[in-house]
């Protein structure tokens, strides 16, 4: 299904032209990281390039410091597609949730890696860290591995 979808988007792109042109200038990817988010999102090549834009400047105002176009990479879907009010909504509450009891740096590392946890519910391992961790500091979080710490917050948060 995968390969279907990656010709169907490859056909797409190639019969998109201008469209597909735009989208690299609005979104900063080489054409083959282009073309993924395409498959997985074809509606992008119809999306207009003003507000692509907007929304590429308003994620940087939501992510500071943060791949805009990288993290649009990795999970288009929500970020593209859904309402701007819902989307600032859902980021602003998830990064206030994980800066509870993790440091900004630390969050904006995991989420640079894995934007997608910003749209899954992971309040219980987020809670449930410092049990976890018995007297881990904010500090001893700075020093971890965001890509751990975003598996084990994910792994926390679906256990039974």
């Amino acid at each position: 299904a995968g390969q279907h979808a990656a010709e169907a988007a490859g056909g797409e792109w190639e019969a998109a032209g201008d469209a597909a042109r735009s989208l690299g200038a609005v979104l900063p990817l080489e054409e083959d990281r282009l073309r993924r988010v395409c498959a997985q999102l074809p509606e992008v090549l119809g999306m207009p390039p003003g507000e692509l834009g907007h929304r590429m400047v308003l994620l940087k105002a939501m992510l500071p410091g943060l791949d805009v176009a990288r993290v649009i990479e990795l999970c288009p879907e929500p970020f593209l597609a859904w309402p701007l009010q819902r989307l600032e909504a859902r980021v602003a509450a998830r990064r206030e949730e994980l800066a509870r009891v993790l440091p900004e740096e630390t969050v904006a590392a995991m989420l640079q890696e894995d934007p997608s946890l910003l749209f899954e519910d992971v309040s219980v391992g987020v809670r449930a860290l410092p049990e976890v961790f018995p007297g881990a500091t904010r500090e001893a979080y700075a020093a971890s591995d965001p890509e751990e710490l975003a598996l084990a917050i994910r792994a926390l948060s679906h256990r039974g």
